[in-house]
């Protein structure tokens, strides 16, 4: 995958997605996969907005069970066996446990009718996985079983649990990167770091956009028939660009899921909050996650003043969980991202007391805008609100995008096809790299298999001897540069390599990507050989 920022320009493209996120890329992956001339661009780096900031779970809804919304549970659930099948190296069964309090919904008898109907709604959630993916069916947990999977949740009122199955992410930033390694695979341009600053007209239809290379700053006119902003937040303020005027989409908020030390826990779980809703607390690559907090803030996630709603969150921790007593330096990293909300919905939601909670009212449907009332009806505007229903959100844009290029549309295998790194069995492809890579750091190479999946191969090279720690990572940043488009050290710490998204302080792995990128920055030929492809 090269940054192919010059063929932006070379031709007319059926269609062009601007935004790398998670929507973004599956849009492009499909297109590409159905047969559609494609170019994806996104203004900063691919997966490093929202889609990074998230819990890692791929969720089969059972939330959603509250409010009797079967439909959208048996698409998240669908949805969650897609991610399981395609990307078995980066997607694996996760346990958690939910604490049974005996009040309200909170009910043992609730909970046993819930578990019931979600193993109904879930007959097919293991179809086409390996057995070592297989997601089990839930049960009842006695009150002392909770409490020895997770004794934060150990009170007086507590009575039980229920044990569920969901999926968890290894790394969305790489999930989202070999979404966009396999649309180009099957045909597409993609460039990272190249923004939308001006519409292209044709006889008074909108026909493309010029973009701006922020790298070298060159301008290139990309031609498109059909574009799709799938930007996230930046949405807004590029439908306003291209048409010259506002149009009405939801509004975004602040999200955030704190990144702290490994505190105990084996299992996920959630624990109510003094404000009434749950948090969600999950191991996660010798890190512990939990969030996720919802706050109404427009600004930028990551702007000084935003800081007050990390120290707010953590208050919310640990009255929640006491016995961690958390502070500020003990969070290793915050990611933050924004997400959309329902129409109005910033407010926030009132309890059952009458008071508003912390967090305002997310976005419950996904939305696809079709402009062509606005006069542009080459333009789609797509905002979605979760990780998991992203290939399925795709799917119906690009059935769209078929519509409006009158063009019958060849059937979708995004959810059949697997992503460039998925091996049958992610474990056989454990073992197979501590046979041939037997002198590794057991830990780095693991890791470096669950990122890359059956390409870690490509990145190690042929097994010759023992690599020490600098060298690994040497090769690893440069088959990044070479092969995903990395351009800078943020590109290789925070979304290519397994490091900067657990908060991990590494001043040689920054020492190093500073030296190649700057490198290649100059012109100088100091990117290393590898063994990449």
């Amino acid at each position: 995958m090269k940054r192919a920022v010059d063929g932006l320009s070379s031709r007319e493209f059926d269609v062009l997605v601007v935004g790398g996120g998670i929507v973004g890329a599956c849009v492009a992956r499909d297109a590409a996969l159905r047969g559609l001339d494609v170019a994806l661009i996104d203004r900063a780096d691919f997966g490093g907005g929202a889609s990074a900031n998230c819990l890692k779970i791929v969720h089969g809804g059972l939330r959603y069970l509250q409010h009797l919304n079967v439909r959208r549970m048996r698409a998240s659930i669908r949805e969650r066996t897609a991610w399981l099948r395609i990307a078995p190296h980066l997607v694996e069964p996760m346990p958690f446990v939910l604490p049974i309090y005996g009040r309200g919904l909170e009910r043992r008898s609730v909970y046993r009718v819930a578990l019931a109907i979600n193993d109904a709604l879930s007959w097919d959630r293991n179809d086409g996985l390996p057995r070592e993916r297989w997601l089990p069916r839930g049960r009842l947990l006695a009150r002392e079983e909770c409490v020895a999977l997770v004794p934060q949740l150990d009170s007086p009122a507590l009575q039980g649990g229920a044990l569920v199955y969901d999926a968890q992410m290894y790394s969305p930033e790489r999930l989202v990167l070999e979404v966009v390694l396999d649309a180009c695979g099957a045909g597409a341009i993609a460039a990272n770091h190249v923004e939308c600053v001006a519409p292209l007209y044709r006889g008074g239809r909108l026909a493309g956009v010029r973009v701006r290379d922020r790298l070298d700053g060159r301008r290139h006119d990309v031609r498109a028939r059909v574009v799709v902003l799938a930007a996230g937040a930046a949405a807004p303020g590029l439908v306003a660009l291209l048409l010259g005027r506002d149009v009405p989409l939801p509004p975004f908020s602040l999200a955030m899921n704190l990144v702290a030390p490994a505190l105990g826990p084996r299992v996920g779980f959630a624990v109510p909050s003094p404000g009434g809703r749950k948090l969600f607390v999950a191991p996660w690559r010798g890190r512990t996650l939990v969030g996720t907090a919802h706050y109404t803030y427009d600004g930028d996630p990551w702007a000084p003043h935003a800081e007050r709603y990390v120290e707010r969150f953590l208050d919310e921790v640990n009255r929640s969980i006491p016995g961690w007593g958390l502070e500020r330096d003990d969070i290793a990293l915050v990611h933050r991202g924004q997400v959309p909300l329902e129409p109005g919905g910033g407010g926030g939601r009132r309890g059952a007391s009458g008071n508003v909670a912390a967090e305002p009212v997310l976005l419950r449907h996904h939305r696809i805008v079709d402009h062509t009332a606005d006069g542009a009806p080459g333009l789609l505007t797509v905002v979605a609100e979760k990780f998991t229903t992203a290939r399925r959100i795709a799917e119906e844009v690009v059935d769209r995008v078929f519509r409006k290029l009158g063009r019958p549309s060849p059937p979708c295998v995004t959810a059949e096809v697997p992503l460039p790194g998925a091996p049958r069995s992610a474990y056989a492809l454990l073992e197979d790299a501590a046979r041939h890579y037997a002198g590794l750091d057991p830990e780095l190479r693991d890791a470096l298999v669950r990122t890359y999946g059956r390409r870690y191969v490509h990145v190690l090279g042929a097994p010759t001897g023992d690599l020490d720690r600098e060298a690994l990572l040497r090769r690893e940043f440069a088959f990044a540069m070479r092969n995903e488009m990395a351009c800078g050290p943020g590109d290789l710490l925070a979304r290519r390599a397994h490091l900067g998204a657990r908060g991990l302080d590494d001043p040689v792995a920054e020492r190093i990507a500073r030296e190649l990128t700057s490198a290649r920055a100059s012109g100088a030929a100091a990117v290393p050989a590898s063994g990449a492809a």
